[in-house]
């Protein structure tokens, strides 16, 4: 079997490090939506979606 690429591993640990404990969602309009969602729910203030340079999906942050 051939070893991983050291560029393979890196970016593996690094996708692991941005991305755990974070939902993905696959588009913009579906990561505003739940954002919306917790916003009333729970008053979950601040929230925005943003584009992960590490997985491509889509996460929700805090406003700074």
């Amino acid at each position: 079997m051939a070893k991983t690429p050291r560029k393979l591993k890196k970016a593996r640990a690094r996708h692991a490090q941005s991305c755990e404990g974070k939902q993905p969602h696959k588009s913009k309009r579906e990561a505003q939506d739940v954002a919306k969602k917790l916003r009333v729910e729970r008053g979950r203030r601040g929230l925005q979606a943003y584009n992960c340079q590490t997985c491509g999906k889509w996460h929700l942050g805090n406003k700074p």
